[in-house]
């Protein structure tokens, strides 16, 4: 005689009146938002515990469904910093010489007289 067997979904479908399977599905939604954050994988874990009814005939089970998840961890924020010659840190780059900035229109420079045709400066002041 061959068993018919019910199909998984449709006992999946019955744990806790359906809230197992909405449960779920915001995990999962939880788990696509993580991982499209992340741009790495994480875990949707559907677990079915059967035990049977203590002290209760053999026909009896109870049947619970767990859904758990395991998002993807963000990376944290790095810094990028330089070694010292005494083997600490800096943001600072030993090796890069200072820039010496200024505002412009500290100081007044009269125009300069370019020839367009040869690029020479003509007159500077």
């Amino acid at each position: 005689m061959k068993l018919k067997i019910r199909p998984i979904f449709d006992t999946l479908k019955e744990l806790r009146h359906g809230r197992f399977l909405d449960e779920a599905s915001e995990k999962l939604t939880q788990l696509i938002a993580a991982i499209k954050l992340t741009r790495k994988g994480g875990e949707l874990i559907l677990k079915i515990k059967v035990e049977p009814l203590k002290g209760g005939d053999a026909g009896k089970v109870i049947i619970r469904g767990i859904a758990t998840v395991k998002l993807p961890e963000p990376e944290p924020a790095a810094d990028l910093m330089y070694t010292t010659e005494d083997d600490n840190l800096s943001t600072r780059n030993p090796f890069q010489r200072d820039l010496e900035l200024k505002i412009a229109g500290e100081e007044s420079q009269a125009p300069i007289d370019v020839d367009t045709e040869t690029g020479e400066i003509l007159n500077r002041a």
